[in-house]
This record gives structure tokens, sequence and C-alpha cells, in this order.
């Protein structure tokens, strides 16, 4: 009996481990801290013959380790390449004259007597004297001689460029460098045109310094002339656009086949320069809209200005003066009509003359002490919308020397330079397109200008377009 209690105990001891093992398997590991929400276990030593027994039981198979899912990379998925379409370059545009090209020429013995009586001289405000000037000879005896052709063809032949001012060390070899007072010269060249058409775009580029008389296939297309004076030069090659009658272009003045260019300069005062380059673009989009031209007409006033140079003598020639108030006529008429620039009614009541105003135009009066010149134009714009639609405006101007230019009373161009920076100038300037668009109106508009000369020479032209690239 005792043996068969014995018997069961150990068979309800191995039943417990068998069901001990199947819930846990290995024993926890014996921790200080009791288990959180139950009492503190006791663990008493257990006998000889239960730790044999727990020996001879089947151990506990460990439950199989359970891999994690691998994450499956989908492969990408590769899009198409979206071709963009090419973007064609512009075709270069093709040189009809390139340059430094040979052109047959002759030059003029003119001396020159400046603005301080010097022959030879370097101020500005000088003359030829008609007795001694080869060129206006030349011309009173062949006065359509650009068109002479035969005439000009007969001229000697030089390569460009002529004068001193690109380099003298590649300087045409003539006397309008190798002579001080040869200051007159022309030149002539034929030049080819194939397959002419409207709808390319037709370009000249002149360096020229200074008076200048372009003509293409005998009719006149551009010119700058202060008569001595100032502004009548440019310092590159410069795009040059028709100034002699409106709405032309180079294109008009070209045909088919063979084409000529016959030039004249006459240099005044300082450096000397001709050289020129001319371009076609094929079916261009390039377009320009003109307002007016350069060498159009303008209402003016002349105001006595007297100006007292850096040196203190009054119409001197020195920077850094001032004009006095006490006798600053414009100043004054600026003071008493604050709002000059928007009263066309008194504006247009003004003279009128056609520029370039400069030394040239004494007829006007605007010399000697009389340094102001305010100046007044209106305009046209027939189609606003297609106006708004280009890609600039272009102020073509030349002055000289403080300039403020008002669109419709607005301020749109100014150069400054208070008598003592430079203010002078001549090009083409892109105005803000933003600000234009917001003055500009369909039908009448109007530029308003004022000029003020410090010293040296004056000069004042311009012309307005709309320009798409």
């Amino acid at each position: 009996m005792k043996k068969l209690t014995s018997l069961m105990l150990v068979l309800a001891m191995l039943a417990s481990a068998a069901l001990m093992t199947a819930c846990g398997g290995e024993e926890a590991p014996a921790t200080d801290a009791p288990v959180a929400g139950t009492e503190e276990t006791i663990t008493e030593e257990t006998p000889a013959e239960d730790a044999a027994a727990e020996e001879e039981a089947p151990a506990a198979e460990e439950a199989p380790a359970v891999e994690e899912t691998p994450v499956v990379e989908e492969p990408a998925v590769e899009e198409p390449a979206v071709e963009e379409p090419a973007v064609e370059e512009p075709a270069e545009p093709l040189l009809l004259i390139d340059q430094m090209e040979v052109y047959h020429y002759l030059t003029h013995y003119c001396p020159y007597t400046d603005g301080a009586g010097t022959v030879g001289g370097s101020a500005a405000g000088g003359f030829f004297d008609e007795s001694t000037d080869e060129m206006a000879m030349f011309i009173s005896e062949n006065p359509e001689w650009y068109k002479d052709t035969a005439l000009m063809a007969s001229w000697d032949e030089a390569e460009g460029p002529f004068g001193d001012c690109i380099d003298s060390m590649i300087a045409a070899d003539t006397d309008f460098v190798n002579d001080q007072h040869t200051n007159g010269l022309m030149v002539y060249k034929t030049f080819n045109v194939e397959n002419f058409s409207d709808a390319n775009l037709y370009e000249l580029y002149c360096f020229y310094d200074n008076t200048v008389y372009i003509y293409v296939n005998g009719e006149l297309f551009y010119y700058s002339d202060a008569n001595c004076g100032s502004g009548d030069w440019n310092g590159g090659y410069d795009l040059i656009k028709c100034n002699t009658a409106e709405d032309k272009d180079l294109g008009d003045f070209l045909k088919e086949g063979e084409n000529y260019i016959a030039i004249s300069i006459k240099n005044c005062w300082g450096g000397r320069e001709l050289d020129l380059y001319m371009t076609c673009e094929l079916n261009s989009t390039k377009r320009d809209v003109t307002y007016f031209d350069r060498g159009t007409e303008w209402h003016y006033s002349v105001f006595a200005c007297p100006y007292t140079d850096g040196e203190g003598n009054i119409d001197g020639g020195a920077a850094g003066g001032y004009f006095d108030e006490a006798t600053d006529d414009m100043a004054a008429f600026i003071k008493a009509n604050p709002n000059f620039m928007t009263d066309t009614a008194l504006l247009s009541t003004w003279e009128t003359a056609s520029g370039p105003f400069g030394n040239i135009m004494d007829q006007i009066g605007w010399t000697g002490s009389n340094h102001g010149l305010i100046l007044y134009k209106s305009f046209t714009v027939e189609n606003l919308e297609e106006a708004l639609s280009c890609d600039s405006f272009i102020w073509d101007c030349a002055y000289d020397n403080a300039i403020h230019t008002y669109l419709n009373g607005v301020e749109v161009y100014v150069d400054d330079g208070e008598c003592v920076n430079q203010d002078w100038n001549e090009g083409q300037w892109v105005l803000d397109k933003a600000q234009i668009s917001e003055l500009l109106k369909e039908g009448e508009n109007y530029f308003v200008v004022t000029i003020k000369d410090a010293w040296g020479g004056r000069n004042f032209d311009a012309g307005f377009y709309a320009h798409w690239n």
C-alpha cells in the first residue's frame, strides 16, 4: 500500500512536470522581483528521485523558429522615356557683306577748324571752310554721286576698316588716316542677294565716326549729321535702322541679284571710322512696328540756361559746373509748370522742326547760353493689342546731354549726370515693357523730352518702335 502510494505520487509529479513543459518550455530565469499581481513564491529543493525522474522524462521539443516573411521588392516599373521635341537652333544669319571687305573709295581734303579756331583742332562746334572743302565741292559738282555706279567703280580699292577707332594697325592705307586734314571719305561696294524674299530679315550693322550718309541702291537709307556738333558717331557695329522713311526697313531697299551700297563720312574732330556688315535671316519671325523714326518732326522750345563750368567760366568747357537758378529759364519754366509733361495744349502750340537737333539747328537757337531744350511729339498706336504682344519696346535715341523722357506724362527713360558724369549717348534702349504696356493707349500717345546741355556739343534725335524677336 505504501508502495502504491509512492507510485501514484511519482506519476502525479511526472504529469505535473509534463504539463509545465508543455506550457512554458524552459524555466524562466530566476528573478529577485516578485511577479506583478502575484504573491512571492518560495521554491523548495526537489528530492533526488524527483530529479532523476525529470531526467528520464522526454525533453520538450522546441518550437520551430518562425522565419520572418521576406520583403518581396516589386520590380521597378520603368516609365517610358518621354522624348522632348528637339529644339532647333536658329540658323546663323547669312552674311551679305562681311566686316573688313574690299571697297572702292575716294578721299577728300577737308581741313576742319574747330570751335576754338584751331585748324585740325579737337573742339566741337567748328566748321569746314568752303574754299578748302574738297568734299563739298565734289558733291556740288556731283549731287547724285551715289547713283553713278560707273564713277564709283573707277575709284581705287582698299580693304576696310577705314579709320583708326578699331585698330590703326589694320586700317586701310589711305589719306583718311594718313593726313589729319583729309576728313572726307566716300566708299562704294556691290553685293549679291540670292532668293530675295519679304519673309527674310535683312539688317545692316555699321561702325561710323562721324557724319555719315548711307545709300542703298541709290536711295538714302540712313544719315546722322550734327554739322560738326556732337552725337553723330557710335562706338561699334550698331544695328542701323532706316531713318529716312516711315515703315521701311533694309529689305525695302534691296532686290534680287546685284545690289550696291555707297557711304560718305566727313570726320570733324576726334577719331574716325567706317566699317560695316550686312546679314540676311531666312524666314525670320523678327519684325518691328515703328511708331516714329529719327529725323521726324517735334514741337520744341529753347530756354536760356547759362552754364558756369567747373573752372568758373560761363559757357566754359569744363565738367563739374552748375546752372545758376537766377538765370536758368528752363528751371523757372518747370517750377512754374510742374505738370508741363502733360500739358499737351501748351506743348502743341510750340514751333516745329525735324531732327536731328544739335549745333546744326542754329535756326532754332539752341546754341550759346541757350542750353535748355524741351520737345513734344504725338504719335498713333492703331492696334494696341498687337503692340502689347511685342517682346520689347525700343527707344532709339541720340542725346547730348542730360535727358528726361516722358511717355503720356510718366518718366520712362532718364540719363542725367548733373554736369559731372557722362550723360550723352546714342543707341537703342530697351524700355521697361511692363511700364510701357500700362502707359500706352489705343490711338494718340505722346512723348515729352527735356534736354539740358552743359559743356561740349549738343544733340537730340529719337525714334520709337515695338520689336518681336
